[in-house]
């Protein structure tokens, strides 16, 4: 059984890839780090904030609630995955 750390660093890789190969098109995951300012730095917008809720609420089955739909839960992987968590549990 793995950890809670484990499952919150399985889920910042995966948001990462699904970031790196789905919404910008690259190959390399390493041109994004966890806490990197993924608005600021222009690498998701609203429009790809959308594409991205879309993949998160396949790849973990639940529904993001229009409360949690907020720029700063968008912010790096790291508040992604921490709005993940908080919604799985």
């Amino acid at each position: 059984m793995r950890t809670m750390e484990e499952r919150v660093e399985e889920i910042k890789g995966k948001i990462r890839k699904h970031i790196v190969h789905r919404i910008l098109l690259k190959k390399d995951e390493r041109i994004l780090k966890m806490d990197d300012s993924l608005i600021q730095a222009g690498v998701i917008d609203s429009l790809r904030i959308q594409m991205l809720i879309t993949i998160l609420e396949r790849e973990y089955q639940m529904a993001i609630p229009e409360e949690e739909l907020y720029p700063q839960n968008f912010e790096t992987i790291n508040d992604i995955a921490n709005l993940v968590m908080r919604i799985k549990r």
